[in-house]
């Protein structure tokens, strides 16, 4: 299904609940993946019955729901800049969905304003808990410090809040403590297809020396540590032809100074930055590559950290935020910025083909409790406990 235009306001009795869902301030890559996660979990749900209407601004996230055929798209603002669509999100889009005739709205990490049906607002950005960035320009503190209101509003006023993870509800608590019973932890998981996948299925072989990381440009993610794991690669094992590969962000003026500090390092020639990659060019590097190395420190949910466990290859991670909630004994914790702990770790996984194998084995595992499938049975009896309170 898809549409510029709404669709009809009428409904009768016997029609399948209108869940409305906000992605405004969706774009491809980690938020387009839990929206459509949600709303393929739902689909699996045989006593839920609903209907889809994704509100968006991007193209890119029109376009991959509408490739997935579960939903009607309107995009009242295409490709709306940050402070455009931030301000017609406070100032018009209440009345924008009052015309969509809404049973739910749910909205990520946002409250929105004059809303008259019940609305859940999914937490999945933990910077909306922390403060500012003080390094930041004055328009991007602005900026940061409307999308922070917003979402510390959304305590107070929501008939539900939902949290990616225990530590992002922990967080958000020390800004408001909601008493809401509705308020809840929901894991959106893995497609059912990549969590069921078989050890069997995964190649044998792999490049021993190459190491991938999905990341971006964005301070949090600590991309100076990860420049510095290589550095500290070839400082401890020369020998070894030590490459790294690396996927994700949208804005490449990001990876400048890291590339800069690469050609510093003197190792810009043993790093490939690859941009923003498709799931299944996902799928052949984490096949191809030794383990994944993640150096973020500030993380709702590593759901990369499972994303790379469903391909069999293990992962590296630092010891923060949600990350061990995330991955469980299935994943190497380090200490957050410790290049040569992380090094150090990848070392062992290039000495040591068993280990690899036993993290390997534990990711299968571990992610047996994440899948779409039961996000969608949460998010659909919240739904239905919504609406029979509302009726």
């Amino acid at each position: 299904m898809n549409s510029a235009q709404k669709p009809p306001a009428s409904k009768s009795a016997e029609q399948p609940l209108h869940v409305v869902f906000n992605a405004m301030s969706t774009r491809p890559g980690g938020g387009l993946t839990i929206l459509l996660g949600i709303l393929q979990g739902l689909t699996t749900q045989k006593d839920f019955a609903f209907r889809a209407t994704v509100v968006c601004s991007a193209q890119g996230t029109r376009e991959g729901i509408e490739k997935q055929g579960i939903a009607t798209v309107v995009q009242p603002l295409k490709d709306a800049g940050g402070i455009k669509r931030q301000y017609w999100i406070t100032t018009k889009m209440g009345k924008y969905i009052g015309g969509l005739d809404a049973d739910i709205l749910l909205s990520m990490n946002q409250y929105i304003n004059s809303v008259k049906c019940p609305q859940v607002v999914y937490h999945v950005n933990l910077l909306r808990f922390m403060p500012v960035d003080p390094k930041a320009s004055f328009k991007e503190k602005i900026f940061e410090h409307l999308r922070n209101y917003s979402a510390r509003q959304a305590l107070k006023k929501c008939a539900a809040n939902v949290f990616e993870s225990e530590y992002i509800r922990d967080t958000a608590a020390k800004v408001h403590q909601s008493k809401n019973p509705n308020d809840q932890v929901i894991y959106i998981g893995l497609p059912d297809n990549l969590a069921e996948a078989s050890p069997d299925n995964v190649p044998k072989e792999y490049a021993n020396t190459q190491l991938f990381s999905i990341t971006n440009g964005n301070p949090h993610k600590d991309n100076t540590t990860l420049m510095n794991l290589v550095a500290e690669l070839v400082r401890l094992r020369p020998d070894v032809n030590w490459k790294l590969k690396i996927a994700g962000g949208l804005f490449n003026d990001l990876w400048e100074k890291y590339k800069q500090q690469a050609t510093d390092l003197g190792i810009v020639d043993r790093i490939e930055w690859l941009g923003f990659l498709q799931q299944d060019q996902l799928t052949v590097l984490l096949h191809e590559s030794m383990c994944l190395v993640l150096t973020s420190q500030v993380e709702s949910f590593c759901m990369v950290a499972l994303e790379s466990m469903a391909r069999g290859c293990p992962s590296i991670v630092a010891d923060c935020a949600s990350m061990p909630e995330s991955v469980g004994d299935a994943s190497i914790l380090v200490p957050p910025g410790d290049a040569t702990a992380f090094a150090k770790a990848a070392i062992e996984f290039h000495d040591s083909r068993e280990k690899r194998a036993d993290y390997s084995s534990r990711g299968f595992k571990h992610i047996e409790r994440f899948r779409w499938d039961a996000c969608g049975k949460d998010f659909a009896e919240l739904f239905a406990k919504l609406s029979s309170a509302k009726n």
